[in-house]
């Protein structure tokens, strides 16, 4: 059993792939079909009402956690009763690590650019007259 340092205090990862890699997130949807558990999307994600299953296999098998889907585009790396997603992960249990795709600091920056990249193009159209 792991320990961990600061129990209160939230690690906040921006990047997707890295939560998930960290996390060991069990896709694609067909694992969780071989380990006898229900599922409600591709995306391997387990709605409230389905998630019983998964608590109860959680608790057989400790090498494997649940993380939460929670609203604002937050995934915390715990199960969380009462939300509405849920999937299966097999790596780094530290409940306090949590996926927040809108609280990057630099989203705003990253957003520019594309918009700005994508407005050069539009401008740059060649409409044939030339």
């Amino acid at each position: 059993m792991a320990a961990y340092a600061n129990e209160d205090q939230l690690e906040l990862v921006f990047d997707i792939p890295e939560f998930y890699r960290r996390v060991g997130i069990v896709t694609p949807y067909t694992q969780l079909l071989a380990l006898g558990l229900p599922v409600c999307d591709f995306s391997s994600g387990v709605s409230d009402d389905a998630v019983l299953p998964m608590v109860e296999f959680c608790a057989e098998n400790p090498d494997y956690h649940m993380i939460t889907i929670l609203s604002g585009g937050r995934t915390i790396n715990k199960f969380v009763p009462g939300e509405r997603i849920y999937q299966l992960a097999r790596g780094d249990k530290n409940p306090n690590l949590m996926l927040s795709v809108f609280g990057d600091p630099d989203r705003a920056l990253v957003e520019e650019d594309m918009i700005c990249a994508a407005l050069a193009v539009l401008r740059d159209v060649d409409d044939g007259d030339q």
